[in-house]
């Protein structure tokens, strides 16, 4: 199982943004027709943060610098 959805009662609380016990923030979408998948980060600085995609097509990232109510956007491959 992955870090994202370890069972179907879970999912609903795994994906999307969630912050962590240590601060940081993990970053779960589940796209399994999606190769590639970024975080677009606008705050304090506009940055682009590629996702990593497990066999189930779980795509996700933790950051440090993405304390709840940071601005973000899920970018797609075609931009």
């Amino acid at each position: 199982m992955n870090d994202c959805a370890s069972d179907l009662d879970a999912w609903a609380l795994t994906l999307g943004a969630r912050v962590e016990t240590d601060g940081r923030t993990q970053f779960c979408v589940w796209a399994p027709d999606h190769d590639a998948l970024a975080i677009q980060l606008e705050s304090p600085a506009e940055r682009t943060i590629p996702m990593e995609r497990d066999a189930q097509g779980y795509h996700r990232v933790t950051l440090s610098a993405a304390p709840p109510g940071t601005p973000y956007w899920l970018r797609l491959p075609d931009g």
